[in-house]
C-alpha cells in the first residue's frame, strides 16, 4: 500500500496591528480641515446668497401671476401694493382682494388700514425679510458683514435712467384690465389708480456692507402684460 502524504498545516500570514495616529498627526489633520473650511466658507456664503436672490426673483414673478389668476377666478379686483419703507427697508409687497370687480371703484385705503386677521387685510405677502432671515433679529438693509438682498421699484422710461419709486400699486381686474399707481414719495401719492403709461421694474439686488454684490435681478411689469424676468 502506498502511504498517503501527510497533510501540511495551513499557516496563516501574520497580520500586523494597524498603528494608531499620533497626537501630532491628528492636530495636523484638524489644522488642514480648518484652513480648507476657512477658504471655502466665503464662496459657499456667496453661492447661498446668490441662490436666495435668484429664488426671490422667481417667487416675485409667481406672486404677480397668482394675483392675476385670483382676480380671474374670484371675479374681484386684486391689488399688489409695494412699499419700500417696510420690513427694515428691505422691500415688501402685499396682495389685497377687492370688494368689487373694478380697481377704481374699490376703497383700497380701507383695506390698507385693516388690522391683521380682518377679512379686508392682505391675503398674501411677499416679504424680503424671508430671504434675509439670519438669527433671531429681524434683518435690515443696514446689517453689516453679511449678504443683504433688497427689493426696489422704479419706472423704466425708454432710453432713460429708471426713476425710483418708494410706493407702487398694480391692480388686476377680472376682465383682464390692469390699473396702476406709483409714487416717489415715502407716503402714497393719494391719487386714484390709472392706466399704466411706463413699464414698472422691480430690482432685486444684493449688497455686503452697503457695497453692491453680484448681478441684480430685474422683473419687468410691461404695460398691460405679465411680469417676466429681464
Amino acid at each position: 500500500m502506498v502511504a498517503k502524504p501527510a497533510l501540511m498545516p495551513v499557516v496563516r500570514p501574520q497580520t500586523r496591528a494597524s498603528a494608531a495616529f499620533s497626537l501630532i498627526e491628528l492636530m495636523v489633520v484638524v489644522a488642514i480641515i480648518g484652513v480648507m473650511a476657512a477658504a471655502i466658507a466665503p464662496g459657499l456664503s456667496l453661492l447661498v446668497a446668490d441662490n436666495r436672490q435668484s429664488g426671490s426673483a422667481m417667487d416675485l414673478v409667481r406672486f404677480s401671476r397668482r394675483a392675476r389668476a385670483l382676480s380671474l377666478s374670484t371675479g374681484v379686483a386684486h391689488l399688489m401694493r409695494f412699499q419700500e419703507a417696510r420690513s427694515g427697508n428691505l422691500g415688501r409687497i402685499e396682495l389685497f382682494a377687492g370688494m368689487t370687480s373694478k380697481c377704481q371703484q374699490t376703497p383700497w385705503a380701507v383695506a390698507f388700514a385693516a388690522a391683521a386677521g380682518s377679512p379686508l387685510a392682505a391675503v398674501d405677502v411677499y416679504d424680503m425679510a424671508f430671504y434675509n432671515r439670519s438669527g433671531a433679529a429681524a434683518p435690515t438693509d443696514l446689517d453689516a458683514n453679511r449678504q443683504v438682498i433688497l427689493l426696489r421699484a422704479a419706472l423704466s422710461p425708454p432710453a432713460a435712467a429708471p426713476i425710483p419709486q418708494a410706493n407702487a400699486q398694480i391692480c388686476y381686474q377680472p376682465n383682464g384690465e390692469t390699473y396702476f399707481l406709483a409714487s416717489a414719495n415715502a407716503a402714497d401719492a393719494g391719487t386714484p389708480l390709472g392706466r399704466q403709461a411706463l413699464p414698472l421694474m422691480f430690482t432685486i439686488s444684493r449688497t455686503y456692507n452697503a457695497a453692491p454684490q453680484g448681478i441684480a435681478r430685474q422683473i419687468m411689469f410691461p404695460v398691460g402684460g405679465n411680469a417676466r424676468m429681464r
